[in-house]
């Protein structure tokens, strides 16, 4: 885990994008945050129309801490590439630059809400009456270049499985049957030019719901 930001350090960036005071942003806001890695923290909030949000905001200077990082690991692929004919077959600069290409798109907040918006779209196109499929959408005007707010989710993750056990409102394995079915449904989907699916499908990432 990531060492948790201050809640005045996550205000001030708020503010700074907004350009309003945190208290004109949202009704409510939790000082304590739900999760925090290194990039971002994440907080539970709730908008002035009353929605009950989880509000992602990016870490201050991650992107310079990036390029320091990336330069210094450029010039250990370049020293390794010297001095190592392996490292010279595997190409190992390259590699670097293919990670810093990924990394930069993963800490783009941007494309992290339109990509939300995207696979949002994809998965509920796999939900029907007897496999209901439910994910999160952002909040288009309160996204901005360092925070993302999208809907908070109420349930057990898959993980929990004797809370979801002993609770006579969840069924787990309608959830797992339902999460399959949608996998499956991807697999085999007509049009292919944006496809999108879970990359970390670990049982704590899947939330039952209930009912």
């Amino acid at each position: 885990k990531a060492n948790i930001l201050p809640y005045e350090t996550i205000r001030s960036i708020i503010e700074s994008d907004y350009k309003m005071p945190i208290n004109q942003v949202f009704k409510e806001f939790q000082r304590q945050p739900l999760g925090s890695a290194s990039v971002s923290q994440v907080h539970k909030a709730v908008t002035f129309d009353g929605k009950v949000v989880a509000v992602k905001v990016k870490r201050p200077n991650v992107e310079q801490h990036l390029t320091s990082d990336i330069r210094i690991m450029k010039f250990f692929a370049l020293l390794g590439m010297t001095c190592s004919r392996t490292l010279r077959k595997f190409q190992l600069y390259g590699v670097v630059v293919f990670f810093e290409a990924w990394i930069r798109q993963d800490i783009d907040f941007r494309l992290e809400a339109k990509n939300i918006k995207i696979f949002r779209e994809q998965e509920l196109s796999n939900s029907s009456e007897k496999y209901k499929v439910f994910c999160m959408d952002i909040v288009d005007e309160l996204c901005t270049d360092n925070v993302v707010v999208m809907d908070f989710v109420e349930g057990i993750p898959v993980s929990k499985k004797k809370e979801l056990f002993e609770n006579k409102e969840y069924d787990i394995y309608k959830t797992i049957e339902t999460y399959m079915n949608a996998i499956i449904k991807n697999w085999f989907r007509d049009d292919i030019s944006e496809f999108f699916f879970q990359a970390d499908p670990h049982l704590s990432n899947i939330i039952a719901l209930p009912n």
